[in-house]
Protein backbone atom coordinates (compact mmCIF):
# COMPACT_ATOMS: atom_id res chain seq x y z
CA UNK A 1 0.00 0.00 0.00
CA UNK A 2 1.46 3.75 -0.74
CA UNK A 3 -1.29 5.67 0.04
CA UNK A 4 -3.20 6.49 3.57
CA UNK A 5 -6.91 7.63 1.49
CA UNK A 6 -6.78 10.80 4.15
CA UNK A 7 -7.21 14.74 3.77
CA UNK A 8 -3.04 14.68 4.37
CA UNK A 9 -1.86 11.88 2.62
CA UNK A 10 2.16 10.54 2.45
CA UNK A 11 3.97 7.74 0.47
CA UNK A 12 4.76 4.75 3.03
CA UNK A 13 7.85 2.51 2.49
CA UNK A 14 9.75 5.30 0.70
CA UNK A 15 12.79 3.53 0.65
CA UNK A 16 11.71 0.25 -1.39
CA UNK A 17 9.05 2.56 -3.50
CA UNK A 18 12.55 4.87 -4.55
CA UNK A 19 14.41 1.30 -5.71
CA UNK A 20 11.82 0.19 -7.37
CA UNK A 21 10.79 2.92 -9.56
CA UNK A 22 14.22 3.47 -10.29
CA UNK A 23 14.56 -0.01 -11.39
CA UNK A 24 11.29 0.38 -13.48
CA UNK A 25 13.09 3.36 -15.43
CA UNK A 26 16.39 1.55 -15.91
CA UNK A 27 14.24 -0.99 -17.99
CA UNK A 28 12.65 1.95 -19.74
CA UNK A 29 9.05 1.30 -18.13
CA UNK A 30 6.89 4.63 -16.89
CA UNK A 31 5.35 4.48 -13.30
CA UNK A 32 2.31 5.39 -12.37
CA UNK A 33 1.14 5.79 -8.30
CA UNK A 34 -2.33 4.39 -8.26
CA UNK A 35 -5.10 4.47 -6.04
CA UNK A 36 -8.68 4.58 -5.70
CA UNK A 37 -12.11 3.91 -3.78
CA UNK A 38 -15.39 4.54 -4.64
CA UNK A 39 -16.10 6.62 -1.86
CA UNK A 40 -13.43 9.47 -3.25
CA UNK A 41 -15.49 10.28 -6.49
CA UNK A 42 -18.29 12.03 -4.23
CA UNK A 43 -16.89 15.71 -4.13
CA UNK A 44 -17.01 15.75 -0.37
CA UNK A 45 -13.93 13.32 -0.32
CA UNK A 46 -12.71 15.53 -3.50
CA UNK A 47 -9.63 16.83 -0.98
CA UNK A 48 -8.62 13.66 -0.74
CA UNK A 49 -7.98 12.31 -3.72
CA UNK A 50 -6.29 15.96 -4.40
CA UNK A 51 -4.03 15.53 -1.05
CA UNK A 52 -2.53 12.15 -2.85
CA UNK A 53 -1.67 13.42 -5.96
CA UNK A 54 0.17 16.78 -3.44
CA UNK A 55 1.95 13.41 -2.03
CA UNK A 56 3.50 12.66 -4.89
CA UNK A 57 4.52 15.57 -6.01
CA UNK A 58 6.04 16.16 -2.85
CA UNK A 59 7.76 12.32 -3.30
CA UNK A 60 9.13 13.39 -6.96
CA UNK A 61 10.59 16.98 -5.51
CA UNK A 62 12.52 15.22 -2.81
CA UNK A 63 14.25 12.24 -4.82
CA UNK A 64 16.22 11.71 -7.98
CA UNK A 65 15.17 12.08 -11.39
CA UNK A 66 15.43 7.99 -11.96
CA UNK A 67 12.93 7.65 -8.86
CA UNK A 68 9.80 9.92 -9.54
CA UNK A 69 6.83 8.65 -10.51
CA UNK A 70 6.12 9.72 -14.18
CA UNK A 71 1.95 9.72 -13.45
CA UNK A 72 -0.87 8.69 -11.48
CA UNK A 73 -3.81 6.93 -11.87
CA UNK A 74 -7.29 6.40 -10.09
CA UNK A 75 -9.50 3.28 -10.30
CA UNK A 76 -12.62 4.85 -8.38
CA UNK A 77 -15.35 3.05 -9.64
CA UNK A 78 -18.32 5.20 -8.75
CA UNK A 79 -21.05 2.33 -9.75
CA UNK A 80 -19.87 0.28 -6.95
CA UNK A 81 -21.48 2.57 -4.57
CA UNK A 82 -25.84 2.42 -4.36
CA UNK A 83 -26.75 5.99 -5.25
CA UNK A 84 -25.31 4.32 -8.86
CA UNK A 85 -28.79 2.16 -9.04
CA UNK A 86 -30.87 5.47 -8.96
CA UNK A 87 -30.38 7.31 -12.42
CA UNK A 88 -30.77 11.30 -11.19
CA UNK A 89 -27.88 9.98 -8.14
CA UNK A 90 -26.26 8.24 -10.67
CA UNK A 91 -25.58 11.67 -13.03
CA UNK A 92 -24.42 13.67 -10.03
CA UNK A 93 -21.84 10.88 -9.47
CA UNK A 94 -20.88 10.79 -12.40
CA UNK A 95 -20.44 14.62 -12.26
CA UNK A 96 -18.44 14.58 -9.43
CA UNK A 97 -16.54 11.71 -10.90
CA UNK A 98 -15.36 14.03 -14.16
CA UNK A 99 -15.31 17.32 -11.81
CA UNK A 100 -12.53 15.07 -9.25
CA UNK A 101 -10.75 13.84 -12.93
CA UNK A 102 -10.46 17.28 -15.22
CA UNK A 103 -9.16 18.91 -11.47
CA UNK A 104 -7.21 16.14 -11.05
CA UNK A 105 -5.81 16.47 -14.49
CA UNK A 106 -4.71 20.28 -14.19
CA UNK A 107 -2.77 19.54 -11.01
CA UNK A 108 -0.92 16.70 -12.59
CA UNK A 109 -0.33 18.69 -15.65
CA UNK A 110 1.17 21.66 -13.91
CA UNK A 111 3.65 19.07 -11.77
CA UNK A 112 4.61 17.58 -15.19
CA UNK A 113 2.60 14.05 -14.35
CA UNK A 114 0.88 12.13 -16.49
CA UNK A 115 -3.17 11.61 -15.62
CA UNK A 116 -5.36 8.71 -16.20
CA UNK A 117 -8.53 6.91 -14.77
CA UNK A 118 -10.04 3.65 -15.32
CA UNK A 119 -13.48 2.99 -16.81
CA UNK A 120 -15.68 0.37 -17.59
CA UNK A 121 -17.02 -0.99 -21.66
CA UNK A 122 -20.28 -0.35 -20.44
CA UNK A 123 -20.72 3.72 -19.88
CA UNK A 124 -22.17 3.98 -23.55
CA UNK A 125 -24.24 1.10 -23.25
CA UNK A 126 -28.05 1.82 -22.88
CA UNK A 127 -29.98 2.04 -19.50
CA UNK A 128 -33.23 0.08 -20.68
CA UNK A 129 -35.25 2.23 -17.89
CA UNK A 130 -34.55 5.05 -19.51
CA UNK A 131 -33.68 4.82 -23.09
CA UNK A 132 -30.25 6.27 -22.60
CA UNK A 133 -26.70 5.62 -22.08
CA UNK A 134 -25.87 4.50 -18.43
CA UNK A 135 -22.65 7.17 -18.32
CA UNK A 136 -24.63 10.12 -19.71
CA UNK A 137 -23.73 13.06 -17.83
CA UNK A 138 -23.81 17.08 -18.42
CA UNK A 139 -20.67 18.33 -17.71
CA UNK A 140 -19.68 21.76 -18.68
CA UNK A 141 -22.79 22.45 -20.31
CA UNK A 142 -22.38 19.36 -22.62
CA UNK A 143 -24.27 16.40 -22.03
CA UNK A 144 -22.45 12.72 -23.65
CA UNK A 145 -21.41 9.28 -21.94
CA UNK A 146 -18.63 9.71 -19.21
CA UNK A 147 -16.40 7.44 -21.42
CA UNK A 148 -16.26 10.41 -23.90
CA UNK A 149 -15.71 13.08 -21.74
CA UNK A 150 -12.69 11.22 -20.46
CA UNK A 151 -11.44 10.60 -23.93
CA UNK A 152 -11.41 14.23 -24.45
CA UNK A 153 -9.82 15.72 -21.41
CA UNK A 154 -7.72 13.09 -19.88
CA UNK A 155 -3.64 12.05 -20.61
CA UNK A 156 -4.83 8.28 -20.91
CA UNK A 157 -7.63 5.64 -20.05
CA UNK A 158 -7.63 1.88 -18.34
CA UNK A 159 -10.16 0.25 -20.16
CA UNK A 160 -11.48 -2.17 -17.84
CA UNK A 161 -12.64 -5.30 -20.41
CA UNK A 162 -10.83 -8.03 -18.54
CA UNK A 163 -9.44 -10.17 -21.28
CA UNK A 164 -6.46 -12.39 -21.57
CA UNK A 165 -6.20 -12.33 -25.42
CA UNK A 166 -5.46 -9.07 -27.70
CA UNK A 167 -6.43 -10.39 -30.92
CA UNK A 168 -10.03 -11.88 -31.85
CA UNK A 169 -14.14 -11.06 -31.16
CA UNK A 170 -13.71 -11.44 -27.65
CA UNK A 171 -10.32 -9.30 -26.86
CA UNK A 172 -9.11 -6.62 -25.74
CA UNK A 173 -8.91 -4.95 -28.73
CA UNK A 174 -12.01 -5.65 -30.01
CA UNK A 175 -13.31 -4.67 -26.79
CA UNK A 176 -12.23 -1.15 -27.37
CA UNK A 177 -12.08 -0.28 -31.01
CA UNK A 178 -15.33 1.84 -30.35
CA UNK A 179 -13.26 4.30 -27.79
CA UNK A 180 -9.89 3.88 -30.59
CA UNK A 181 -12.01 5.14 -33.34
CA UNK A 182 -13.48 8.34 -31.41
CA UNK A 183 -10.27 9.17 -30.14
CA UNK A 184 -8.67 9.00 -33.79
CA UNK A 185 -11.73 10.49 -35.22
CA UNK A 186 -11.37 13.77 -32.51
CA UNK A 187 -7.39 13.95 -32.10
CA UNK A 188 -5.80 11.70 -34.84
CA UNK A 189 -3.31 10.85 -32.09
CA UNK A 190 -5.27 7.87 -29.78
CA UNK A 191 -4.39 7.74 -26.47
CA UNK A 192 -2.67 5.35 -24.38
CA UNK A 193 -5.56 2.57 -23.81
CA UNK A 194 -4.63 -0.78 -21.43
CA UNK A 195 -5.91 -3.44 -20.07
CA UNK A 196 -7.06 -3.74 -16.97
CA UNK A 197 -6.16 -7.32 -16.99
CA UNK A 198 -2.69 -6.87 -18.40
CA UNK A 199 -0.40 -4.06 -19.81
CA UNK A 200 0.07 -4.11 -23.90
CA UNK A 201 1.21 -1.22 -26.13
CA UNK A 202 -1.26 -1.90 -28.55
CA UNK A 203 -1.94 -1.05 -32.31
CA UNK A 204 -4.15 -1.39 -35.33
CA UNK A 205 -2.17 -3.87 -37.70
CA UNK A 206 -2.80 -6.50 -40.95
CA UNK A 207 -5.37 -8.27 -38.33
CA UNK A 208 -7.61 -6.06 -38.08
CA UNK A 209 -8.06 -5.32 -41.55
CA UNK A 210 -11.07 -3.05 -41.16
CA UNK A 211 -8.83 -0.33 -39.96
CA UNK A 212 -7.70 1.85 -42.52
CA UNK A 213 -4.33 2.01 -41.42
CA UNK A 214 -2.15 1.18 -38.42
CA UNK A 215 -3.03 3.75 -35.40
CA UNK A 216 -0.06 3.56 -32.45
CA UNK A 217 -1.12 5.13 -28.92
CA UNK A 218 0.76 7.93 -28.23
CA UNK A 219 0.70 10.99 -25.14
CA UNK A 220 -1.16 13.85 -26.53
CA UNK A 221 1.06 16.96 -25.67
Amino acid sequence: TIFRPEFFSTIMLEPQIRASNAHAHSRGIEVHALTGAPELVQRIFHEASYGLIDAVIDFNSRVSADERFDGVHFDNGPYRLPKWQVPEERRELLHDFLELNVESQRRCTEANLMFGVDIPPWFNSTDARIGQPIGLVTYGEVTKSADLFCIDLLDEIGFMNYRDTVYGLDSMLYGAEPLFRIRRHRWNDPMPVSSHRRWYGLRWDSRMPHMKRPCWPVTRT
